[in-house]
């Protein structure tokens, strides 16, 4: 007769092992690896596809602004204007100021236009030693509708674009900037700027002045966006949905070599305030391509943004385009930045 003592209960003679081996973990921690890399490209392609479509979403408002400024004026705002001129707009122009603060009342900022005292001369200047600057009044004014979600460059970075008072830290920079027009030739190859070959090239303003008529080098004035003057819809004879009129500047082609010229990034990113309008400061000359850097010309830094392949830009019809970045320079890219050159082009 056995004893209950001999019967081993459980079924087993040894006990089970409930964890998990070296081995075991490693597969598993591997796996999870694994799937991290597969997902995060997928996020961050998403997260993307997201600020590229409130960036497009931006550039849309800012399109329907120009209109309804272009409906209240009959005409668009200057693109760009120095102080002290005498023209039949300069109640609406002057003090060195961007198209961006003449259309603030139609993008829903009329407190903040309301800032702005027109009669105080350049935007940066003192009046009788007081420091009434309209960039020190509406310091910290920050407008996400200038603003690219993309770009990681967001402050101004000129210090030329701070008045005394203020810092860079304080000024918010604009990455959306006007089309003054095309520079250059019409065509391959490369004619020069001599006088006898003018004819083969877009009409440029090669002076550098001074005072009322500073523009800086190289300016064609045959864009929606100008300096110191204003078109309309009459003069865009190339037609609205053929013609470019705000593009995307956002540093995003900063990490390039060279890109950066020395405390400035006059190659890659603009720098300046979203208020200033001195010189070409608020619109820009199309002399290069698409994402890539400049010569350190100011007023022709290349369009470029944070955006995979592309640039967003707005059309004269206020419709919000994905250019290519692989876009024809002399085709079409500065056929389509010329609102009356008679050069038809199709946006691919």
């Amino acid at each position: 007769m056995r004893n209950l003592s001999d019967v081993k209960l459980g079924g087993g003679g040894r006990k089970g092992n409930n964890g998990f081996t070296l081995v075991e973990l490693l597969v598993v921690i591997a796996i999870i690896g694994v799937l991290v890399a597969l997902l995060l490209p997928a996020v961050q392609a998403a997260r993307e596809a997201a600020r590229r479509m409130q960036c497009s979403n931006h550039l849309k408002q800012l399109g329907l602004a120009m209109h309804n400024y272009h409906d209240t004026h009959s005409a668009f705002p200057p693109g760009s204007f120095h102080d002290g001129a005498a023209t039949a707009l300069a109640a609406l122009q002057g003090n060195g100021l961007s198209w961006r603060v003449f259309i603030l009342p139609f993008i829903e900022q009329e407190p903040l236009y309301s800032n702005f005292n027109f009669s105080l001369g350049a935007y940066n200047k003192t009046v009788d030693s007081i420091a009434n600057y309209n960039l020190v009044q509406v310091r910290g004014g920050r407008i996400a509708g200038y603003l690219c979600p993309s770009s990681e460059y967001r402050n101004v970075t000129h210090g030329s674009a701070v008045p005394p008072g203020a810092s860079m830290n304080d000024m918010q920079a604009g990455h959306y900037h006007g089309i003054n027009g095309p520079i250059g030739a019409y065509s391959l190859p490369e004619v020069g700027a001599s006088l006898a070959n003018r004819h083969l090239r877009y009409p440029e303003d090669r002076n550098i002045y001074t005072g009322d008529n500073y523009r800086g080098a190289l300016s064609s004035e045959i864009g929606i966006l100008m300096y110191g003057t204003s078109a309309n819809m009459s003069q865009i004879t190339d037609g609205t949905s053929n013609t470019l009129m705000i593009g995307e500047i956002t540093g995003g082609t900063c990490s390039l070599p060279g890109a950066v010229s020395g405390a400035n990034y006059d190659k890659c990113f603009d720098g300046a305030s979203w208020i200033r309008g001195t010189g070409l400061a608020g619109i820009k000359s199309s002399v290069f391509g698409i994402n890539i850097i400049g010569t350190g010309n100011y007023n022709e830094i290349p369009f470029n943004g944070f955006h995979p392949l592309i640039v967003l830009f707005t059309l004269g019809d206020a419709s919000v385009r994905n250019v290519s970045d692989r876009i024809d320079i002399h085709l079409i890219f500065r056929p389509i930045s010329g609102r009356e050159d008679g050069i038809l082009a199709a946006i691919p």
